[in-house]
């Protein structure tokens, strides 16, 4: 079957000569006498500038890109291409020159060839070594340019933590909660829990950053957060339908070396504390003393002084409109301490030393 080459009845453009290539075998002959001496021996004339390129598209790392409309240089056919570990520039600028093809090659290609074609069209070859070796052709007009591809995109980061949070009920009022946190920061997990249910919920100072692992799945949201602040060593407070989660006070750390040794961290806790014209609704669970001491003096509108350490003390407390001092004796019952108010401050000290449970005069002698 007959190869199928444009029937040219013009006068056939004519070869340059003078094409070098360096330390390389390069043979090329174009069939253009045998399509001038006898065109009727071809098939039908074919529109030369309607022909659709034979190669297009993306291959690999090599990038093609022709027009629909190819210049008639470019489909001259080159009769044999010989050429061993040549310099891929000058194989494509010996075609360019043996075809007339307006060909522009980047000097930054550095490529070593070997290659053999038989009887194929210039931009044939051409785009096979653009394939080949991982180039870029590019087509504007009758110009050709071959180039070094761009540079591949930087790789996508890896998908960062992710908070989702589904709720099923009112919003801002009954329902159950689906968490799922994987290593995502408190605050994130707080808006989550915000945005879905309508629950209030703030995060203090130092807990923000605090990364939570959890997967909850159809809870209240009250335990919900419980259940986050215990994971998570946070302390979880509730006034007024607010929830506030709050890292923890630090012991002092006395450990090995003194002040910045091995000190255990104090595990988190719930503390519901809402005081009311004098009287004090306590739900309190593993929640830290200093804490829950300064919810209610805060409350009474009372400054606190305590004169023992508290910290590693948790207490749990489920009572309901106790008055306020009362309130204070409760928290306190069986932890050693007791306090006394006086002249709006609030004093929490060691119970056997009698010096916070009762005022003495202690007469100086000179």
């Amino acid at each position: 079957m007959p190869s199928l080459r444009p029937t040219l009845h013009d006068p056939p453009p004519r070869r340059r000569s003078g094409a070098r290539t360096v330390g390389v075998l390069l043979a090329l002959a174009l069939h253009t006498g045998a399509w001038a001496q006898d065109p009727g021996g071809l098939p039908g004339p074919l529109p030369v500038q309607t022909v659709p390129p034979a190669v297009d598209g993306v291959y690999g790392e090599a990038v093609i890109e022709l027009e629909p409309d190819l210049p008639r240089a470019a489909l001259l056919e080159i009769g044999a291409l010989s050429v061993r570990g040549a310099d891929l520039r000058d194989v494509l600028r010996a075609i360019a020159a043996e075809t007339g093809m307006n060909l522009l090659v980047d000097d930054r290609i550095e490529r070593r060839v070997t290659v053999a074609l038989q009887d194929v069209r210039a931009i044939d070859a051409v785009a096979a070594l653009v394939r080949e070796y991982g180039l870029r052709l590019e087509q504007s007009g009758s110009v050709f340019r071959v180039r070094q591809p761009a540079a591949p995109p930087p790789p996508a980061p890896p998908p960062g933590p992710t908070a989702e949070v589904r709720f099923d009920g009112v919003p801002g009022g009954a329902g159950l909660v689906t968490v799922d946190a994987q290593g995502v920061p408190a605050s994130l997990v707080a808006r989550r829990i915000t945005e879905a249910s309508g629950t209030n919920v703030l995060v203090g100072p130092g807990a923000g950053q605090v990364p939570i692992r959890a997967y909850l799945a159809g809870v209240p949201v009250e335990t919900a957060l419980q259940t986050i602040a215990e994971a998570s060593g946070l302390v979880l407070r509730e006034s007024g339908g607010i929830y506030r989660l709050d890292a923890p006070p630090q012991p002092p750390q006395t450990g090995p070396g003194g002040p910045g040794g091995n000190a255990p961290r104090r595990p988190g806790g719930r503390v519901g504390v809402r005081v009311e014209d004098g009287y004090a609704w306590l739900d309190l669970r593993q929640a830290p003393l200093g804490a829950v001491l300064e919810e209610l003096a805060a409350g009474g509108g009372w400054g606190l002084a305590v004169y023992a350490p508290t910290d590693g003390i948790a207490v749990t407390v489920d009572a309901s409109a106790l008055p306020i001092q009362r309130a204070f004796e409760v928290v306190l019952r069986g932890t050693g301490l007791a306090f006394r108010e006086q002249n709006g401050l609030v004093l929490v000290g060691d119970a056997q030393n009698g010096g916070v449970t009762e005022s003495r005069l202690v007469r100086m002698g000179y």
